[in-house]
């Protein structure tokens, strides 16, 4: 099969990937309730949760496609980002083999990064609602009734 066949295909499924992850996403945002009170709805035999995993999936499809997308035109985008320094500073600025991958492996190593301090901030800083346990609860509930 052709490069040409490859990156063809490749296109096509991105495509295919994105308006399932868009139907998926406008379902969830525009005809289930919020989250919160979506327990019990279902939508063709699948609840909320079921949907949101559906979600997540062609998200995490569409991310390794787009990574495969990349790899496949990395020559291309080093050869675009070394031709714009080179007018930019008027002088030509070359790149080989190594470099580029070497560019390539510190690229997704930073977004690698970038997604791991994402999750461990929001790991951080994620407060979650003060738990109150039944005997707590009890007497909160008398309390309040023998004050009215």
């Amino acid at each position: 099969m052709s490069r040409t066949a490859i990156n063809f295909l490749l296109d096509c499924c991105l495509f295919l990937i994105f308006i399932c992850l868009l139907g998926v996403s406008a379902l969830l945002q525009f005809v289930f309730p919020p989250a919160t009170s979506a327990s019990g709805c279902l939508l063709w035999g699948m609840g909320y949760d079921s949907w949101h995993h559906v979600q997540s999936a062609c998200l995490a499809l569409m991310m390794l496609a787009v990574l495969l997308h990349l790899i496949l035109h990395w020559t291309w985008v080093c050869g675009f980002v070394t031709a714009r320094l080179s007018r930019l500073r008027g002088r030509s600025v070359t790149s080989n083999e190594a470099t580029r991958t070497i560019y390539g492996v510190a690229t997704l190593a930073m977004v690698l990064m970038f997604l791991g301090t994402l999750l461990l901030l929001g790991q951080i800083q994620l407060r979650e609602p003060a738990r109150v346990d039944g005997k707590a609860a009890a007497q909160s509930a008398s309390g309040n009734q023998a004050l009215r």
